[in-house]
């Protein structure tokens, strides 16, 4: 009995032995990580390549319309059109803005299938592109950590990355274009470097030109310039080569809507649409689904509401900014990025679910200040947020279409806020003691974030 235990203890002293090594533990992370982004590309790639998609038939079509067709894909006459021949599944409107279908005019001369194989394996590049250059060109991890373990394992399981895929969106581009800006600035590469990236985002979406105020708190005149030549240029040739009057019709039947109950022709207040807008809209003026509002109010409190909202957040997040660039350290950019990514999800006036993969470099960064500060508390929040947010959650339940019970179509809402100010907090903190005379704000006292942790 005795030499039983013996042989047991003397197992997992040589198991931690082994482990402790900084080889194996680079070997382990490839051995685990391979085959699971394998399996996801099979699931969520192979097998879905003559799957229907929910978004990528208004991307495709709206470049068919424009480039083949001649027509401006926002007039809703267009859509009717095309119904008739995509024949799967409901064909949402077009709302991106009219440069972004630049991006989509070489899908728009193949078949829809081969395009939609396309947009597909696009994506599943775009997953392990961004593993790559957020563990360990940002956050400057190594393979032998188990922290980039753990994080390169995450994504996986995070259902809206799944929920990406299968509808086709192009939120990986966005998230590859902030992260690259970031790296940008975070490497100091130069202008062009940091402009490029952001700009194609923003023509592509143009959510990322919420990002700007860091690149203006931050002094980055000359990308600031290079990025309003780009976003102009590109505006200019999007304007002749597109059908005339594009971009009065864009304005009347998507930009005009601003914080409305309705955008184009979808539904604000649904369940899934976990924005500032989103939420307030389901709050006071209820929703799809018979969703019956917790608080009725006058038509003028839901139609202003929103925007007070957002602009409160703004304003809070160009308060924290400004602060946290009296200490121009890595780790200040760090959070400013963390920051407004959040920020971008709160006021966009859409925010689906599949949104929320761009709240994945957050949750990274705050498991990175749990893991290096041994905090069990920070642990157990990141942990609850990024259990929620990964979930495969059931908007608009039937049994959650009156009372209280309807704030549970917002759970994740209430996350992203609860992350949000997290960081304005650490972001206020990093300012705080950069007035104090702190010769690198909070740096000096965490230990460097490339060396390999155990």
């Amino acid at each position: 009995m005795a030499l039983n235990s013996f042989k047991r203890t003397s197992f997992w002293i040589r198991l931690t032995s082994l482990l402790a090594r900084p080889d194996v533990r680079t070997l382990l992370f490839f051995v685990v990580v391979i085959p699971l982004a394998a399996d996801f590309i099979l699931h969520y790639g192979v097998f879905r390549m003559h799957s229907p998609t929910v978004d990528f038939p208004s991307f495709y079509y709206g470049a068919k319309a424009a480039f083949q067709m001649h027509q401006i894909p926002y007039t809703p006459g267009v859509w009717k059109v095309f119904q008739k021949s995509y024949t799967v599944a409901t064909l949402f409107p077009y709302i991106y803005p009219p440069p972004s279908l630049l991006f989509f005019y070489p899908l728009s001369w193949l078949d829809y299938t081969s395009a939609n194989i396309v947009m597909l394996m696009l994506n599943q590049l775009l997953i392990l592109g961004f593993l790559a250059l957020f563990l360990f060109g940002i956050m400057e991890l190594r393979p032998s950590s188990l922290l980039a373990l753990i994080l390169a394992m995450y994504p996986f399981w995070f259902f809206p990355l799944v929920s990406t895929i299968k509808t086709g969106q192009v939120n990986l581009v966005i998230l590859m274009s902030i992260c690259l800006t970031w790296f940008a600035m975070k490497r100091r590469l130069g202008p062009l470097w940091i402009a490029i990236p952001l700009a194609i985002g923003t023509l592509l979406k143009l959510y990322p030109i919420v990002l700007v105020p860091i690149l203006l708190l931050r002094k980055e005149y000359k990308a600031l310039i290079a990025l309003a030549l780009i976003l102009l240029i590109a505006s200019l040739f999007a304007t002749w080569v597109l059908p005339s009057g594009i971009w009065g019709e864009w304005y009347r039947h998507v930009a005009s809507s601003g914080y409305s109950s309705m955008v184009s022709s979808m539904q604000v207040g649904s369940g899934g649409n976990q924005s500032i807008n989103g939420f307030l809209t389901r709050l006071f003026f209820g929703g799809p689904h018979r969703l019956q509002p917790l608080l009725p109010a006058p038509g003028i409190v839901t139609r202003f509401a929103p925007y007070v909202a957002a602009g409160s957040v703004l304003l809070v997040s160009l308060a924290a900014t400004f602060l946290a660039n009296r200490n121009s350290s890595n780790k200040s950019l760090d959070l400013q990025f963390s920051l407004w990514s959040l920020v971008l999800f709160l006021v966009a006036p859409l925010s689906w679910d599949h949104l929320l993969v761009l709240v994945l470099p957050c949750l990274y960064l705050a498991a990175q200040r749990a893991y290096l500060q041994r905090s069990i508390p920070l642990a157990a929040f990141v942990v609850i947020a990024a259990g929620l947010l990964a979930w495969q959650y059931p908007y608009n339940d039937p049994s959650w279409i009156q009372g209280p019970a309807t704030l549970l179509n917002s759970v994740k809402f209430f996350v992203v806020v609860a992350l949000w100010v997290y960081f304005a907090v650490l972001t206020l903190r990093v300012g705080q003691r950069a007035k104090s005379a702190a010769p690198e704000g909070e740096t000096a006292a965490e230990p460097n974030l490339s060396v390999s942790q155990p």
